[in-house]
């Protein structure tokens, strides 16, 4: 896989983000997504239009940088939210948080 490796552990399956650029989450992608980059940089995340995910994810910093290079988190789709706003920004070490597609497809919560 171009961004990094699947691994599954008691059936959740987890995403380890390693390259550089932007991490892009499938409608149909893994549950949990650590993003460890070889070489730390800020990371953009972007999720899929929520009108057509069905699963939650998360997105982890496992590389424990975030402060230093914060992940920020949009999503695809028009004038579509992350917790009531434009994105959601990862600015401390080791943070993490868990989305969900809105039921009416207007954003992640």
């Amino acid at each position: 896989m171009a961004q990094g490796s699947d691994v599954e552990s008691e059936g959740i399956i987890q995403r380890y983000h390693t390259a550089a650029g932007t991490v892009t989450v499938g409608v149909e992608d893994v549950d949990i997504i650590v993003i460890r980059k070889d070489v730390g940089e800020p990371t953009p995340v972007e999720l899929p239009d929520p009108y057509d995910a069905t699963r939650k994810v998360k997105i982890v910093d496992g590389k424990y940088d975030a402060l230093t290079n914060p992940i920020t988190i949009t999503s695809l789709g028009t004038a579509k939210t992350i917790m009531g706003g434009a994105d959601y920004v990862i600015d401390s070490n080791g943070g993490s948080i868990e989305l969900t597609p809105l039921a009416d497809g207007t954003g992640w919560i």
